[in-house]
């Protein structure tokens, strides 16, 4: 079909109308379907034309939940965060179609072939589509993925420090004890399991034999990232990742620190020790019951960020396994999933019957580099405090 041609059929509509995205959208809608016909012999391929419109309004609370991660309410609120970035123009496809398809891409491990069936759209709008609602939703890392301010990292700093106090409004902390204190964050790296690239298959190969990259992870005790680094070959070291991040130039940054003094990230033994990221002793067999203790207290914090790895895998399952080839897409696909796990968790409560076991990490101690020797003297210095500290608590 002749776009100058359909231009002219529909001259006659309202000149507000964007007549070339709708043209663009009516050829693009006919080719797909005349390459669907080809390719399965002149047959039309059938498709469920009716799923958003009048399967999804009749959905209850929980069937809607349980397919798209999130409640109605919470949808409604992201349509209307992803509607502000597009002109007003008239939509071929109803933009909350397109938002609720990439949510179901998200949430499920299906392929655009199938997902594109149940919204009766071709494989390839299925496609485009999912292209652009990630690039929206990407858009809002900035205000969704926070570094916690002064204000913010103090209330943070007093939730881990008194814990039992604060018991009683979050749950996610049940049963574990600390009392350490100038926590604002705990950091992690986990794998996501990509299939082989043609480019560079060793890099990507990683220790527990399969294809991934890496994505790492700074949350809060709310389970809410904070900062997060994605793309990294899996082959790579945790300590490779954390030094080749921003987080580390910034953290590394004499002049303008992202930590205050007084405050620091936990991490496991494969992360360096730092003034602004306190890691467990090693154990070395000559622990004394100071530093068990120090090491326990530590663990039971640092464990939210495998709890934060377990939900956001277990609301968004095409995590378990990203067959994609475009390298840009995959990464966005991991980045926006950590936005629509904030997103979510800022206006509904945490539901723990979807976390997924995160598989346990192969801690491999850092190396200090030249350039830590500084920051590793003062780690040490307020690691040993903290031990000192944690004795009289």
């Amino acid at each position: 079909m002749d776009q100058q041609a359909l231009l002219a059929a529909i001259g006659f509509l309202d000149q507000d109308l964007n007549y070339p995205d709708i043209a663009n959208a009516v050829i693009g809608e006919f080719d797909d379907n005349r390459r669907d016909i080809i390719r399965n012999n002149g047959d039309v391929p059938p498709r469920n034309e009716n799923y958003f419109e009048e399967t999804v309004p009749r959905y209850t609370m929980d069937d809607f939940y349980r397919h798209f991660r999130m409640q109605r309410q919470t949808f409604e609120l992201l349509t209307l965060a992803l509607g502000r970035q597009n002109n007003p123009q008239v939509h071929i496809i109803p933009f909350e179609k397109k938002v609720l398809l990439g949510i179901w891409l998200l949430a499920k491990p299906e392929s655009f072939l199938a997902a594109g069936d149940r919204f009766g759209l071709a494989p390839s709008s299925a496609h485009a589509i999912y292209s652009q609602i990630v690039d929206g939703v990407m858009n809002l890392m900035d205000d969704v993925i926070t570094w916690p301010n002064m204000q913010r990292a103090t209330a943070i700093a007093n939730f881990y420090k008194n814990y039992n106090f604060l018991l009683l409004f979050h749950q996610v902390f049940r049963e574990r004890s600390n009392g350490m204190p100038g926590v604002i964050g705990a950091i992690d790296g986990c794998h996501i399991p990509i299939k082989q690239p043609e480019a560079n298959p060793i890099d990507f190969y990683n220790r527990k034999g399969y294809n991934s990259i890496i994505l790492q992870a700074v949350c809060d005790h709310e389970m809410k990232f904070t900062n997060i680094t994605v793309g990294m070959p899996g082959r790579m070291h945790d300590s490779r990742v954390f030094r080749n991040s921003p987080l580390y130039r910034q953290m590394m940054n004499a002049a303008h620190p992202l930590i205050s003094p007084e405050n620091h990230l936990i991490g496991d033994s494969a992360y360096p020790l730092l003034g602004s990221l306190l890691t467990p002793f090693r154990n070395n067999g000559h622990l004394n019951a100071a530093t068990v203790n120090y090491n326990t207290k530590l663990s039971k914090i640092r464990c939210i960020i495998e709890r934060a790895f377990g939900l956001l895998k277990g609301k968004f399952r095409r995590l378990k396994y990203l067959d994609m080839s475009d390298e840009l897409l995959i990464n966005k696909t991991v980045a926006v999933c950590c936005i629509l796990h904030n997103f979510i968790l800022n206006n509904e409560r945490l539901n723990e019957g979807e976390l997924l076991e995160e598989e346990a990490a192969e801690e491999v101690p850092a190396e200090m580099m030249p350039n830590e020797r500084e920051g590793n003297e003062r780690g040490q210095h307020k690691r040993n405090y903290i031990v000192d500290l944690l004795v009289r608590v």
